[in-house]
């Protein structure tokens, strides 16, 4: 009884003298009626158990530092910003079984980012529990079950005569379900429709808690924690960050380093940043930690451990943006200073301040400086956003953005004014898809020649020729992102827009399961990547704007007579 609570100690010692004088059934109506009496938080405290990490045993469950802080402070809607295995989700599952034990009517559940983690979570932890419940008090408290399903525990009374018809379910979607109490696991790993759906079930008084590592800034859970940083206690969720030098090394002690230690400027520079909080032990563990469960990146470290909760959010698995880069850029970072439209009379250009406008401008051009845009067309509202960007040439700097529900007409026509704006600027033009019909625009209905042209085979003669935009394959979508990720990580581009940022932080490389088909690079889920393909599409026009002045000779200049339409479609696909 070393782990007992005084208070529960002190109760259960009652319930033994009265079934000892009074016989067993008055000794399990005074246990249950004096848990009933101590009330949840001392149960969770006292009557289960959890297989330890290290030993694997069967231990009582004992909340550590970070989870009885949260105990102590939850409120209604939580959220938790966490480093790995802290062991949240454990402690919900033991609070959701002991409602469904103890509380009469309840209906709780476990929320899982993968479906083929939902067995794992009830076998491993709710099952684990409840079983070794029924072995240590069963004796004395028993509740009938209604089913006992894979994923599932339901009571339909207590085994004394109270009706309960309580239940706990692990699942992978609770839309369409009424709970009482929910607990997300990997919140920021779980796609919006579901997570939405799942909390519309909670009634106002009822109680959800989400709980993640970081997945980039993007998301339900990103936006909530924003909510947290920003609006305080008048945010809709109460927020906890838990960095890993709260909780590792779980051993504390053991983790003696040699003397001969040479420590990095990295770790130096962490030990004078958190004076008190980090100390050499934790850097020695993190060392470890790194090269055995990061694969040796600081980087998947930071993600999976965070130290602060900024800089975790920039990237996540299998991101193409390093962190280290995102996070010197991230520095960069303003808002605009102007957001409108851009009014055209024939002549001059006019800016037409509105907060819902689809241009933003960083810094108007300069007559003596030359600009480069890119541009990915969209299918117009209700889909992914056309977005561009302009590039200052001399300052390297993204100092203007086109982004918006428009068709692909608009969307061309917004476009020149933009290019016209900041100097006749070249534009590189996506041209798959919807951007066919900003390129038809562009040259055919608006005249405009200074565009991005791409070498190719003609199909009829089959000579060489350039063709209208880019287009873009699995292959070379790969090369233009990399050339972005050189750019930024070089100072080569300079971003100031926030948005980028986020999306980049969410922007990932993922490996086909079907041999043969390599990879891929494309946004995570519920993210979006129209901003990063603009960004990649102007620094494939800088680049190459860049040879062009170089050698004369690699110059493609066409007038709207010399480039040449399809005739079925009317498309401009070349020049003579």
């Amino acid at each position: 009884m070393e782990h007992f609570t005084e208070k529960f100690k002190a109760a259960y010692e009652k319930v033994l003298k009265i079934a000892e004088a009074e016989g067993e059934l008055r000794g399990k109506l005074a246990f249950r009626n004096a848990m009933l009496e101590l009330g949840h938080e001392e149960r969770i405290r006292n009557l289960y158990r959890v297989q330890d990490k290290l030993t694997k045993q069967a231990v009582f469950f004992v909340p550590n530092g970070p989870q009885e802080k949260y105990l102590a402070t939850k409120d209604k809607r939580n959220i938790i910003l966490k480093c790995r295995q802290v062991g949240f989700t454990t402690l919900n599952c033991i609070r959701a079984l002991d409602y469904a034990l103890w509380e009469a009517n309840s209906r709780s559940g476990i929320l899982c980012h993968k479906l083929h983690t939902v067995k794992s979570i009830f076998n491993d932890i709710t099952k684990f529990c409840y079983n070794y419940f029924t072995r240590d008090w069963g004796h004395l408290y028993k509740p009938v079950q209604n089913a006992d399903s894979a994923t599932s525990l339901s009571f339909k009374n207590d085994g004394l005569g109270r009706p309960l018809e309580s239940s706990i379910l692990v699942m992978h979607d609770f839309r369409g379900k009424t709970l009482h109490f929910l607990h997300v696991s990997e919140a920021a790993r779980i796609e919006g429709d579901r997570l939405v759906g799942s909390i519309n079930g909670v009634p106002d008084n009822g109680e959800i808690t989400f709980e993640s590592t970081a997945h980039g800034r993007a998301g339900e859970f990103y936006r909530l924690w924003r909510a947290h940083k920003t609006k305080g206690k008048l945010a809709p969720f109460k927020g906890y960050f838990i960095p890993w030098y709260k909780h590792y090394p779980e051993d504390y002690d053991k983790w003696d380093f040699p003397e001969e230690v040479k420590w990095s400027v990295e770790e130096e520079q962490l030990i004078q940043s958190y004076r008190n909080k980090i100390t050499k032990a934790h850097l020695f563990w993190r060392r470890w930690c790194i090269d055995t469960k990061c694969e040796g990146s600081i980087e998947r470290f930071e993600n999976e451990y965070p130290t602060n909760d900024i800089d975790c959010f920039l990237t996540g698995e299998s991101s193409v943006f390093p962190s280290t880069t995102l996070r010197m850029q991230d520095r960069n970072t303003r808002d605009p200073v102007f957001s409108g439209h851009l009014i055209s009379d024939g002549k001059t250009m006019e800016i037409l301040d509105d907060r819902k406008g689809c241009i933003s401008i960083w810094e108007e051009p300069d007559p003596s400086h030359t600009y480069v845009i890119g541009a990915d067309p969209s299918g117009g509202v209700g889909r992914d956003r056309g977005a561009a960007y302009v590039k200052d040439q001399k300052t390297n700097k993204l100092v203007a953005r086109l982004w918006g529900d428009l068709i692909p007409s608009d969307f061309a026509k917004e476009l020149f004014k933009l290019a016209k704006f900041y100097n006749k600027a070249w534009i590189c033009v996506e041209a798959n898809n919807h951007g066919h019909v900003v390129l038809h625009v562009l040259t055919k209905d608006l005249g405009y020649r200074n565009l991005y042209k791409r070498s190719a085979i003609d199909e009829v003669n089959n000579r060489p020729t350039k063709k209208v935009g880019f287009m873009t394959s699995a292959q070379n979508k790969i090369l233009v992102t990399e050339k972005l990720n050189t750019a930024a990580k070089e100072n080569k581009v300079i971003i100031l827009d926030k948005e980028l940022i986020s999306e980049m932080s969410t922007f990932v490389q993922i490996s086909s399961k079907v041999a043969g088909r390599g990879v891929r690079r494309e946004a995570s889920a519920n993210s979006h990547d129209d901003l990063v393909m603009a960004a990649c599409f102007t620094e494939e026009m800088d680049t190459t704007r860049r040879v062009a002045n170089e050698d004369p000779r690699s110059r493609y200049d066409l007038t709207p007579s010399e480039i040449e339409y399809d005739p079925e479609t009317g498309f401009a696909v070349g020049g003579h």
